[in-house]
């Protein structure tokens, strides 16, 4: 195998398990694995501020059941820096706030596009085109 096809296939690897970890953390919290969820919620603390004003929430609801919707809400109490509690459910927060969500999946979604825009053995910059800008970098933790 080129080398290239193994950054290609590495750069997809990660991406993928990035953007599934993002997720997995208020589903373990949901189903009680709060060891797994808190590490993984730090293992992305200095990447995001995870504010919850400006987060998503899987929310645990007895009356409409499992939904996601925003985190804070009038009358939204936290349990711990991850859960909150109000009139809705139980909530637990997505590993990274709304705003990074979508780079994170887009930079996956580049990379799927990529090999259909460009040859991958022809090529040494697949990473430089599905990552993100030095300016996205610094402007996230705002």
């Amino acid at each position: 195998m080129d080398s290239n096809y193994k950054y290609y296939a590495l750069y997809m690897a990660f991406m993928f398990i990035v953007n599934l970890l993002v997720v997995a953390a208020p589903v373990l919290a949901l189903y009680g694995q709060d060891g797994a969820s808190k590490a993984i919620y730090t293992a992305y603390v200095p990447f995001c501020h995870q504010l919850p004003s400006r987060s998503l929430c899987i929310i645990n609801s007895p009356e409409h059941g499992v939904y996601i919707d925003d985190c804070v809400k009038e009358d939204t109490k936290p349990i711990d820096r991850y859960t909150y509690s109000d009139s809705r459910g139980t909530e637990y927060a997505f590993a990274v706030c709304a705003r990074d969500m979508p780079l994170y999946l887009m930079m996956f979604i580049a990379g799927l596009a990529y090999p259909l825009m460009r040859r991958i053995d022809t090529t040494k910059t697949c990473l430089l085109y599905t990552s993100p800008s030095p300016r996205d970098l610094s402007t996230s933790r705002m």
